[in-house]
């Protein structure tokens, strides 16, 4: 089972990536930063990717430092710039010629954001995240050097977040935030993957409802103290909720995908998570109109969970078609190889 988690897809773990992808979808339609929905989304979302591609990583798959680069390369950096790029392109062509054309934002700032990671930070992030832990994983031999390890980055991450007038790239505390949930992932790989949890909590079935009242009070409790908008990838004025609120939102998250069946939905959706965060920008755009031309109304000033849900799942459809036309046709766009044509079979 445990080598099966590199050579195969794994229907659980892309329910994980379909389920991440979507709430990252749900919360990029609030448009208020501090509705209790969009932080408790925002409080475990992006960690449990970094789980999850900690999860996928194997030491022994990865090969030399050369090859490892090459293929992240390959998957990320040559992605990001693809779709940034024609990102950039539709931003020039709606200052130019769009009805209502965006001339408070200059046409070389979008192209700083891109160069510096800024633009879909995530896979910049990622990039970092998996190599450096590639380079100090023969160090991280259990949970008492991932404690280090985590101790570290969060001491780090906070020395960074108390001197923001340092004018630090963002990037660089979201690093250290990102590589406590990837090594926790690449940890606890050989137990995750095992049925060992499952069978845990099918005989205690009280579990999972004890983590979920623990995450909705510790997640009560911040959102009380410190507003949503303080619950984020860089929280840092709380470790321990953070810590609490994540890793318990995500607790929840793989406890419930491991007893989902298989689904062709959502395995086709966690397979292409990284298409879906690179285009989900284009879809709000084409239903606000068509709200807007159908039914006269437009409530993008005023989303609450229930359009968010609604509206993600119409991105996702919305997209679809185009993510299977790419992986037909321009696989290499998002670092894969071309599907090996069938053969006709000789008589």
């Amino acid at each position: 089972m445990i080598d099966e988690i590199t050579t195969k897809r794994i229907d659980w773990v892309d329910n994980m990536k379909a389920i991440a992808i979507f709430l990252v979808v749900v919360g990029h339609y609030f448009t208020d930063n501090t509705l209790p929905a969009r932080a408790y989304i925002y409080s475990f979302h992006v960690h449990l990717f970094f789980l999850v591609a900690g999860l996928l990583f194997s030491q022994k798959d990865q090969g030399s430092l050369r090859t490892v680069v090459a293929k992240r390369i390959r998957t990320l950096a040559v992605p990001y710039l693809i779709f940034e790029s024609l990102k950039y392109a539709f931003f020039l062509l709606r200052r130019q010629f769009g009805r209502t054309p965006d001339l408070t934002i200059g046409p070389l700032e979008p192209l700083y954001h891109i160069a510096t990671f800024q633009a879909s930070w995530f896979l910049g992030v990622l990039f970092v995240v998996s190599v450096v832990y590639y380079l100090i994983a023969p160090r991280i031999k259990g949970y008492k050097s991932f404690l280090v390890l985590a101790g570290v980055c969060t001491g780090v991450h906070y020395a960074l977040a108390a001197y923001p007038q340092a004018n630090i790239h963002l990037n660089l505390p979201r690093c250290f935030t990102a590589m406590v949930f990837f090594a926790l992932g690449a940890v606890g790989r050989k137990h995750l993957v095992s049925d060992a949890p499952l069978r845990f909590v099918k005989r205690r079935p009280y579990v999972p409802v004890g983590v979920l009242a623990a995450n909705i009070t510790v997640f009560c409790f911040t959102y009380a103290a410190y507003g949503g908008s303080a619950i984020d990838i860089n929280f840092s004025r709380n470790y321990l909720s953070f810590y609490a609120l994540s890793l318990s939102g995500i607790s929840l998250i793989y406890i419930a995908c491991r007893f989902i069946p298989s689904n062709a939905i959502l395995r086709f959706v966690g397979a292409n998570t990284i298409l879906i965060y690179l285009m989900e920008a284009y879809p709000p755009a084409i239903i606000r109109r068509f709200t807007l031309q159908a039914f006269g109304v437009d409530n993008f000033g005023s989303i609450d969970l229930g359009f968010a849900c609604l509206y993600a799942v119409v991105s996702i459809a919305i997209l679809s078609p185009i993510i299977m036309l790419i992986n037909r046709f321009a696989p290499w766009a998002v670092g894969r190889k071309p599907a090996p044509r069938a053969t006709a079979s000789t008589q």
